[in-house]
């Protein structure tokens, strides 16, 4: 019974390693924004299937504030990100709609055009 359960800690510890592992990559070669801050979170929901396993297998229920701590890192970046992600779109999209809203009042009106 322990070498079964030895081998399924080793396990599922290999496989939240993976996932860590593949998530930094894309953490550094993610093109945008939104690439890497779901990259943090897999990171962080592998660090805390990490601690799930551990706390199961060392059975000390008392790190289950580790738990709430990585959840709430978690739910906060990606609010931050998204946020400024959204602030940033925002933006372009009006200075998108200022300058075509000039270009429409030169074609229209010459004489603003030559002032």
């Amino acid at each position: 019974m322990v070498l079964a359960t030895q081998v399924i800690v080793g396990v599922s510890l290999g496989m939240l390693f993976a996932s860590a592992l593949l998530s930094l990559v894309r953490l550094v070669l993610g093109p945008t924004a939104l690439d890497r801050a779901i990259s943090i979170d897999v990171i962080t929901a592998a660090v805390i299937g990490t601690v799930v396993v551990l706390i199961a297998w060392w059975q000390r229920t008392d790190l289950m504030v580790l738990l709430i701590i990585f959840a709430l890192t978690a739910f906060f970046s990606t609010v931050t990100v998204s946020r400024y992600v959204a602030n940033t779109a925002i933006s372009r999209h009006e200075e998108s709609l200022a300058a075509q809203s000039r270009k429409t009042r030169q074609e229209n009106d010459p004489k603003e055009a030559r002032e």
